[in-house]
């Protein structure tokens, strides 16, 4: 009677487990998941230009740790992203559509409030080599 009584326990605790055993959550917007997509806007600067800053709004969109993306200036440079999402690093090539033409690796780092995203850059067009910085901020 004792073994019966402890298979029946037994029993009733490995199915309460197995009850506990949910499919994995995955979290969306506003649940605490990391995302960058949305639209970033602020300025950028570059070596060629010290004194000039460029305002910038970046359209991103993210499947995983995979982004894309569409940048506008106000220089009238315009390009767009593949990047990759890593923790709070960002990392991917600009390939620009612009007249100029050419692309610039780039790496950002999303801020403890995932707010900003805060970057550089190297980029080789028609002006040549150059390298610069950026601060986006997301828009609500």
């Amino acid at each position: 009677m004792k073994q019966f009584v402890a298979l029946i326990a037994a029993t009733l605790v490995l199915g309460a487990c197995e009850d506990a055993r949910e499919p994995a959550i995955i979290l969306g917007p506003g649940s605490g998941a990391l995302t960058v997509n949305g639209t970033w806007t602020g300025q950028f600067n570059n070596s060629a230009s010290p004194n000039v800053v460029v305002q910038a709004t970046l359209q991103l969109t993210q499947v995983g740790s995979s982004v894309t993306g569409s940048l506008t200036t106000t220089s009238g440079r315009t390009a767009n992203l593949g990047a990759t999402l890593d923790g709070t690093r960002l990392t991917g090539t600009w390939t620009y559509t612009d007249p100029c033409g050419g692309s610039a690796t780039t790496t950002a780092d999303l801020t403890a409030s995932r707010n900003r995203l805060s970057g550089t850059y190297t980029s080789t067009d028609c002006l040549g080599t150059t390298s610069g910085g950026y601060v986006l901020d997301r828009q609500p």
